[in-house]
């Protein structure tokens, strides 16, 4: 069913929609629906006041929102508009209290601040739809009530943290994806990955995502059931976060593994089993860190 929307503008110009929403209607309007063509202007001038919620932060740099300051809008349907204003969203929407926001046409990527986006740390999105067209996901950091989405077969690529601490169970990779990593679905529900066997990239060996040649372990799956993992011989490298924040109880390595790469069992508590004569000396609980005796170091009692 269509959603009856408060308030719908259509802009045959970019850059207008100052026009269209008055100051009173920025802080009331409860679900908004824009069709035609939207400028960089309309996201930073009107729609940013009308997505950012106002708050405080205590000492712990926890927020706390202030809802009587705050603007309700909770549904922004973008989806018949094409933006014109560069190719990836601008920064908007400071924790923003959306549930349900809709993409335009046109971007190539819906934040263009991986480290500043407003969608990050909602507790109340749940619901985003992404356009045909999109090239790269990423900007939904610990967004707890985000339980799935539809990946566009235009997408090539994740952020490093795209969807990390949100509720998503399940999630299939196309063809066409080119970058992924262990950190882009850390912390969710997601048990097994799968990807489409014609993806020249990576495959899936027991739901965990290797490269082409099964030489690089990108990402194990953040609630695999399997509670004691070997890793497969042949294998040479385990990516960085490819076991962030995992589960499991207990990694063994393969006597064909080379190289480690930093931050691998970033926050991982799992037992790690090397075999004879392995150079690695691994530290789960110190981040992750991983050093060989290559680089002649000397252990300290901390480590």
């Amino acid at each position: 069913m269509e959603t009856n929307f408060e308030k719908i503008v259509h802009l045959e110009s970019p850059n207008t929609l100052s026009e269209f929403i008055s100051d009173e209607e920025r802080m009331t309007l409860t679900s908004l629906k824009i069709t035609g063509i939207l400028g960089s202007c309309d996201v930073l001038d009107v729609l940013d006041d009308m997505c950012m919620a106002h708050g405080t932060f205590d000492e712990y740099d926890d927020f706390t929102l202030n809802e009587e300051d705050s603007p309700k809008l909770i549904e922004l349907d973008l989806g018949d508009c094409t933006y014109v204003g560069g190719t990836d969203l601008p920064y908007f929407g400071y924790y923003t209290q959306l549930h349900k926001i809709v993409f335009p046409k046109g971007i190539r990527c819906c934040i263009d601040n991986t480290w500043e986006s407003g969608f990050s740390d909602s507790g109340t999105l749940s619901t985003v739809v992404f356009p045909e067209g999109i090239v790269k996901l990423d900007g939904f950091t610990n967004c707890p009530k985000i339980e799935g989405i539809v990946i566009p077969e235009s997408v090539k690529e994740f952020g490093e943290y795209a969807f990390y601490a949100t509720s998503i169970s399940s999630i299939w990779l196309s063809k066409h994806i080119e970058f992924i990593s262990g950190g882009t679905f850390a912390y969710t529900l997601i048990e097994k990955y799968e990807i489409d066997p014609l993806n020249p990239n990576f495959t899936v060996i027991d739901g965990i995502i290797f490269t082409k040649d099964r030489t690089k372990l990108i990402a194990y799956p953040p609630k695999a059931k399997v509670r004691h993992y070997a890793i497969p011989e042949g294998t040479k490298i385990i990516a960085t976060n490819s076991f962030f924040g995992n589960s499991v109880d207990s990694i063994a390595l393969p006597e064909s593994l080379e190289t480690i790469e930093e931050y691998a069992f970033r926050s991982c508590r799992a037992k790690i089993i090397p075999t004879n004569g392995q150079p690695f000396a691994i530290f789960p609980h110190n981040e992750g860190r991983i050093r060989t005796k290559r680089d002649n170091w000397e252990p300290k009692d901390n480590e």
